[in-house]
């Protein structure tokens, strides 16, 4: 089965309650394979990267031509995700692109050669 790669989960303080909600819901990318959320915003920082890499190397290490990434959350863990799932898979992988007029995803092929 294919699996949705969400990078990171951002979660927000909700104004009224005080607690921590998603910042998006990713319901309708579950059309594009299951959806697994890689890192949470509360549990990793940029400043100290390692264990984020780490968890990323493990979560990708199967990625495949039929997986998507779905690039939300910090831009460097993003980035280190894309790296990480093209040098998994012979250098391509595709991204989940969110189109606000569709108000649906689009498919984004990367190629790296």
């Amino acid at each position: 089965m294919n699996t949705v790669y969400v990078v990171q989960n951002v979660r927000m303080r909700n104004h009224h309650t005080g607690e921590f909600e998603d910042k998006y819901n990713f319901q309708k990318a579950s059309i594009y394979g299951n959806v697994k959320i890689i890192l949470t915003s509360d549990r990793t920082s940029p400043l100290v990267p390692s264990p984020a890499i780490f968890q990323l190397q493990q979560a990708l290490k199967n990625f495949s031509d039929e997986d998507y990434l779905l690039p939300v959350g910090n831009p460097a863990f993003v980035a280190a995700a894309g790296a990480i799932a093209a040098k998994n898979n012979g250098g391509r992988f595709k991204m989940l692109i969110w189109d606000k007029r569709a108000a649906s995803y689009i498919e984004s092929p990367i190629q790296i050669k």
